[in-house]
């Protein structure tokens, strides 16, 4: 597994210009040694081609995989109008991987409470399935994030009834809930459609686990699942960005070392 950043880890950073869009690139280049980023499309300054090439070069001098951009958008809107407005930003937003370089494009569906109504799920199985013919075009995915209230039963019906091969999902292991007995089971289901990870964080502890969550045991759990893709660190909390990014790397470091060292073992026996 790889470890990566998203660009909202630092979005209080970034609102409060405190750091350019390409600093914070940097940032995590040369003090967190990443192995890439996610880039959130409201946090780039500029959408010109030549502002891209900036970016897409100075992730390569660095050494940093664009792991994926992200689009914010949502599908469950009212009007077929506004779906068409949404389906056109996610297609600009899958120029711009293109562009990049980034083999993925997150995006999200919208609200699971509407999603009950037969009308707008078909509605947002189209427009998804739009999407997704239209990035195979470029070989790039789409991977869906479980946002707005959504389960694994929900995840997994999409992915069938949407059925590109090129449509997937970006597990946000925040998203599940708090109940014990019923997140990991989702992330256990969920997994074998996962292509990319939010690695969720709020707060640590001393000995720098992420408090709200099992990590040694969701690590263990995407090993089992043969999962070999970017772990993106997201931060919500309430700390200093820049420090408890620090800490979520250093935990996922050492949490996939372990997992690789099990894994060796295994193939030594």
């Amino acid at each position: 597994m790889k470890i990566g950043c998203s660009s909202w880890s630092f979005h209080r950073t970034l609102a409060a210009k405190k750091m350019t869009f390409k600093e914070w690139i940097e940032y995590c280049a040369k003090n967190y040694r990443l192995d890439g980023v996610e880039l959130l499309a409201s946090h780039f300054e500029s959408h010109e081609p030549e502002y891209l090439m900036d970016i897409k070069n100075l992730c390569t001098d660095l050494g940093l995989t664009i792991s994926c951009v992200s689009a914010e958008n949502n599908f469950t809107q009212e009007s077929v109008e506004a779906v068409d407005r949404e389906i056109e930003h996610v297609k600009a937003w899958i120029d711009v991987a293109a562009m990049l370089g980034a083999p993925l494009v997150r995006i999200f569906a919208g609200a699971s409470q509407q999603l009950k109504s037969e009308t707008v799920w078909n509605n947002v199985v189209a427009a998804i399935k739009e999407c997704a013919e239209y990035a195979a075009e470029d070989g790039i995915q789409l991977a869906l994030e479980n946002h707005g209230g959504f389960m694994d039963d929900q995840i997994i019906r999409l992915i069938g009834d949407v059925e590109m091969d090129n449509f997937k999902v970006t597990m946000d292991l925040g998203n599940f809930g708090t109940d014990a007995n019923i997140i990991y089971k989702a992330m256990e289901n969920v997994a074998p459609y996962t292509i990319f990870v939010h690695a969720k964080c709020f707060s640590f502890t001393d000995d720098l686990l992420e408090k709200t969550l099992d990590f040694p045991r969701i690590i263990k759990l995407l090993n089992k699942a043969g999962y070999n893709g970017f772990l993106s660190v997201e931060f919500e909390g309430e700390g200093e960005e820049t420090t408890e990014v620090a800490k979520a790397v250093a935990m996922l470091r050492h949490l996939t070392s372990e997992a690789h060292k099990e894994q060796v073992g295994l193939m030594l026996k």
